[in-house]
């Protein structure tokens, strides 16, 4: 037997995944997109170094300071998600 599911029916059960993870298991949420922002910075440190024949220490150091600071301004287990943005995002503007 094979199940199937509309465009619409799928973007409701990724919602309420989603919002289970954000409700009720927000650590590990936090690992899952911390890992996903980590290979995305890796995936463009890696595209960036196929054009040049050498990449400049600097530069590798920019992306991972990049990196680092979005994984500061993702929420830890127990800060309310709009308190961490805000306090993050009022951080780098002073």
């Amino acid at each position: 037997m094979e199940t199937t599911l509309d465009k619409t029916q799928l973007k409701a059960l990724i919602t309420e995944v989603l919002i289970d993870l954000l409700q009720n298991n927000r650590e590990l949420f936090r690992e899952i997109l911390l890992e996903a922002v980590e290979e995305v910075g890796l995936a463009n440190a890696i595209k960036e170094a196929e054009n040049d024949e050498a990449v400049d220490e600097s530069q590798i150091l920019a992306i991972l300071a990049e990196t680092r600071q979005l994984r500061n301004s993702i929420p830890v287990k127990g800060q309310p998600l709009s308190h961490s943005i805000v306090e993050s995002r009022s951080k780098e503007r002073y």
